[in-house]
Parts: structure tokens; C-alpha cells; sequence
């Protein structure tokens, strides 16, 4: 008597191919980047790593700080693929420039106050009041807060405008009656 079984062995060996997506960057308004993965076999499981340290796991993480990092992926026939991203930081504060203004005096009852910066499109608030130029219409500290409308990043400075408005005194003196 004879008796012959057989069977197939089926060879699962792909890799899963792994893609990141950085959804933003890091701006003073955005403290953390998020970033989604996915791969071409369902079921990957994704752990995040910067340098030898685990950061995170999950097909969608949050990372606070820039760099380079390192994503590997476990599909569930046990092979790896690995893919790397990096995170960039947009958090440089807009340059100010505030021009020296003139004095308050009893011939000149405000000054303007102007300021600028070389960033697109810059926001720029005048003692809690936007807008550029500002009208002082009294002597003391007034202060400039210019916001980079991109990122979030913001400069403050103050400018002293001074006030002279000391009257003259007169008198008039006669010998006569």
C-alpha cells in the first residue's frame, strides 16, 4: 500500500514599501509636525525612531522636534522595510526696523512712527493697535510688535518719542501808567 500526500509551500516574502508624508512644519505657531505612513501591505505596523531612540509608533505621529528620523515598518509576514524623513523648523523671528521720531511740541501735536521689516507680508501692532504708520499724539514708550504672517514668529521693540511743550514765559514791564 502506497499512499502520497503533498502540499504547496507558498513563499510570502515581500516587502511592505513604505511612504511618509509631513504634513507641516515646524513654525512658531505649529509646535509639532505631523506626519502619516502607510505601505503597500495592510497591516504594517510603523515605529519611529531618532537616532536609537524611539520616538513614536502608529501610522500617524506627531514630532516636535526637526531632523532627520528613521521609520520602520513590520508587515505581518515578518518582513521590513525601512524609509527615512526629515522635519524642517521655519522659526526665525522677522526683522525690525523703527525710524527715530520726531519730538512733540506746541507747533507739532503728534509724530508719525514708522517701522518695517524685509519678511512678505509682515503684521505690525503699534501699542496694541495694528497697523503701520502709528500717530503719537503724546510723549513716551510706544511699542512695536511686527508678526511674521507665515510662520507666527514675532520681534518686539519700543521707541521713546519725546514731548516739549514748555511755554514761554512773558512779561511785560512798563514805567508808564
Amino acid at each position: 500500500c502506497l499512499t502520497i500526500d503533498s502540499f504547496v509551500v507558498v513563499l510570502n516574502d515581500i516587502r511592505p514599501e513604505i511612504s511618509s508624508m509631513v504634513e507641516n512644519q515646524i513654525t512658531c505657531r505649529t509646535t509639532e509636525a505631523l506626519v502619516s505612513f502607510s505601505s503597500s501591505i495592510i497591516g504594517t505596523l510603523f515605529e519611529v525612531f531618532s537616532g536609537a531612540v524611539k520616538i513614536d509608533e502608529g501610522s500617524n505621529v506627531s514630532i516636535s522636534d526637526p531632523g532627520m528620523y528613521v521609520v520602520y515598518g513590520l508587515a505581518p509576514n515578518n518582513c521590513r522595510d525601512t524609509t527615512f524623513f526629515s522635519i524642517s523648523a521655519d522659526t526665525l523671528s522677522p526683522d525690525i526696523n523703527v525710524s527715530l521720531p520726531d519730538t512733540i511740541t506746541c507747533l507739532m501735536d503728534e509724530v508719525v512712527l514708522l517701522a518695517n521689516s524685509s519678511v512678505s507680508n509682515p503684521i505690525f501692532e503699534w501699542n496694541g493697535t495694528l497697523g503701520n504708520p502709528f500717530s503719537a499724539t503724546a510723549g513716551g514708550i510706544y511699542r512695536i510688535v511686527v508678526t511674521d504672517s507665515f510662520n507666527g514668529c514675532q520681534t518686539v521693540d519700543s521707541v521713546i518719542v519725546a514731548e516739549n511743550k514748555v511755554f514761554a514765559e512773558y512779561s511785560i514791564q512798563s514805567s508808564e501808567i
